[in-house]
């Protein structure tokens, strides 16, 4: 997702999203349901299917602990 994209979302959804429980299906690099994890977010639920995206997206969760 475009950072412009994603930073639109947020507005929009502003502060709506915290304690929320956030479900990202595609996730790729994960960084929809880490922003929204930043945000407030109680929970993200971070789904990904291409194996070549798994490792990319295990290693921003664990940077972001």
């Amino acid at each position: 997702m475009l950072d412009r994209v994603r930073e639109a979302l947020f507005s929009t959804l502003g502060p709506g999203i915290a304690d929320s429980y956030v479900l990202d299906l595609f996730a790729g690099s994960g960084s929809l349901g880490l922003e929204a994890m930043s945000r407030g977010a109680h929970f993200a639920r971070l789904v990904e299917f291409d194996p070549k995206v798994i490792p990319t997206l295990t290693a921003n969760v664990e940077a972001l602990e």
